[in-house]
């Protein structure tokens, strides 16, 4: 197991633990979905998720309070917990 960092050292282990087991999960406790599309340097901190999937389709993110239209498009509902949902129900 390993713990946080910002995304860049994140994206880095991961890929690097990925390669040893491929049937790791990622479990992103962020309050932004991180789903950017990352052409604009602007964007490349909040697309590591983006990043991530093309690898592997075991990331849950738990927390996410902040998308955009264009992150709702890339959002995986059965594997992403809002904030909102979390707050308002016990069924999460």
């Amino acid at each position: 197991a390993a713990i946080g960092g910002d995304d860049a050292s994140t994206e880095a282990l991961f890929r690097s633990l990925l390669a040893e087991t491929p049937s790791l999960s990622l479990l992103h406790l962020d309050a932004h979905a991180d789903l950017q599309d990352g052409e604009t340097r602007r964007d490349a901190p909040r697309s590591v998720v983006h990043r991530l999937r093309a690898s592997t389709d075991t990331i849950v993110s738990v927390g996410v309070r902040s998308l955009s239209r264009s992150e709702m498009g890339r959002l995986d509902p059965e594997k992403t917990f809002l904030c909102q949902t979390l707050h308002h129900s016990l069924d999460w």
